[in-house]
């Protein structure tokens, strides 16, 4: 019963659904990592923190769902309180209008600085270095209005000098590289909100397993398999024999494995050992009762993976005639792309030989559909 009130849910309300199981597993990262890449695989946006629109934990937003400032680093209950409390009268408008209404004894330079690396000063307008570098002017500011505040000095016509002209003008300096950025959210919320940085190679990634298929017991003690990802750690240590290996953490979007590389390998490939290196890693499952770990035979990087072509043929295709003439494509189209063929009527899976591989271009892909129907080709 409990499992169909939940995929009953899920199905029908999947932002509220959502919401509440990231709220329910705030304080675990790898939960929240996972359920974060399950709302992307559902279509759900998942907004950043917001000091205009975020409650303490995960809420549905109309545009997606937005995270809880109790997600962020360095904001603790006294400091979401006093801000919550402070936007009933209204927007917050800019950094100044922020800190002159805020408790600055509780939400202080350290939890500001925090929310701007998160994104959570964004619906200001004002881009993150901007309001990096205005904030100890910004502080000072809106200090200096607090205390006219508390002395009871009044404008000319009675007005509070809060709401006076001494606001800031953002400095012309350009926004921050998008893998600071990224770097920045990272380290405030143990998550890439508004991106990730293999964002750009999901396509390449689609054909691996997920880190998070591979630690769920989906595979044996001594599997060969692959996965790539980011490296997010590295540690490396003598040997007995004064050799060095390494033990590297790799993250992909659901998940963390440790990857063990000895000193063969080690000596190969150093160079890829480095934080945020996107790689793909080959080797043997490590499987015991309290973790699962890879023991690594090969390390390349993801950058330099080139897509794969497969090409479905079935059994009314599967003749002479049609293999020459798939033939001629495949050579017309010559590339670095490995082309593997699917014969759907046999259940046989063919790596071509080099000469065969190809360059995967929109012409390619029409040539070969025209010959073997809509969907007989696939890039990965």
């Amino acid at each position: 019963m409990v499992a169909y009130q939940t995929a009953y849910l899920k199905a029908h309300f999947p932002k509220e659904f959502m919401a509440a199981l990231l709220s329910s597993v705030m304080d675990t990262n790898e939960k929240v990592g996972f359920y974060i890449e399950e709302c992307r695989r559902m279509g759900i946006r998942v907004l950043p923190p917001d000091i205009n629109a975020s409650q303490a934990r995960f809420t549905v937003d109309k545009d997606g769902i937005r995270f809880g400032l109790a997600a962020v680093k360095n904001v603790g209950e006294n400091a979401i309180n006093n801000i919550l409390q402070a936007r009933k009268e209204g927007r917050f408008t800019s950094l100044v209008d922020f800190c002159s209404r805020v408790d600055m004894r509780v939400v202080n330079k350290r939890v500001i600085e925090s929310l701007i690396k998160c994104g959570a000063f964004d619906s200001t307008g004002w881009r993150r270095s901007q309001l990096l570098a205005v904030l100890d002017t910004a502080i000072e500011v809106a200090a200096s209005r607090q205390r006219d505040l508390a002395s009871g000095q009044l404008g000319l016509f009675g007005e509070d000098v809060m709401t006076g002209g001494d606001e800031i003008e953002p400095p012309a300096i350009d926004e921050l590289p998008q893998e600071l950025l990224l770097a920045m959210e990272k380290e405030m919320t143990g998550f890439y909100v508004t991106g990730h940085p293999l964002d750009r190679f999901r396509g390449k990634m689609a054909r691996f397993p997920t880190i998070n298929k591979v630690l769920s017991g989906a595979y044996t003690d001594g599997q060969r398999l692959r996965v790539a990802g980011l490296i997010v750690s590295v540690k490396r240590l003598i040997t007995k024999k004064g050799d060095t290996m390494c033990f590297a953490a790799v993250e992909d979007f659901t998940g963390q494995i440790e990857v063990i590389v000895f000193p063969r390998l080690f000596y190969e490939v150093n160079k890829l050992l480095v934080l945020d290196a996107a790689v793909v890693v080959t080797g043997r499952l490590s499987v015991n009762d309290e973790e699962i770990k890879l023991l690594a035979d090969s390390i390349n990087s993801l950058e330099d993976l080139q897509p794969e072509v497969r090409i479905k043929i079935d059994d009314s295709h599967a003749d002479s005639a049609t293999f020459a003439a798939l033939q001629k494509i495949l050579m017309r189209h010559h590339g670095q792309a490995v082309v593997y063929l699917h014969l759907t009527g046999r259940k046989q899976v063919i790596k071509t030989e080099q000469q065969y591989w190809v360059a995967p271009s929109p012409e390619f892909i029409n040539a070969v559909e025209s010959l073997l129907g809509i969907g007989a080709v696939q890039v990965i």
